[in-house]
């Protein structure tokens, strides 16, 4: 996404082709390859948590775990 802001040398159809470009690469099989890391990696994970998130539910979930995980 942040790639969408970012005006290329060559103007905006060049960024508009480069665009193109990445997202068909991610389809046509990045994505794949992202979805398997992804899984490995969650496996191994204490804690996963959605970026999307503003940073006051972030840290409201890291904390309501970490009391959750604390010894007794």
């Amino acid at each position: 996404m942040r790639d969408i802001t970012t005006t290329t040398e060559g103007g905006n159809e060049t960024s508009l082709k480069s665009l193109d470009a990445h997202l068909s690469s991610y389809l046509n099989g990045d994505r794949s390859l992202f979805l398997e890391i992804e899984r490995q990696i969650k496996g191994n994970c204490d804690i996963v948590l959605d970026g999307r998130l503003a940073v006051d539910e972030l840290a409201s979930t890291i904390c309501l775990r970490l009391r959750r995980s604390r010894p007794s």
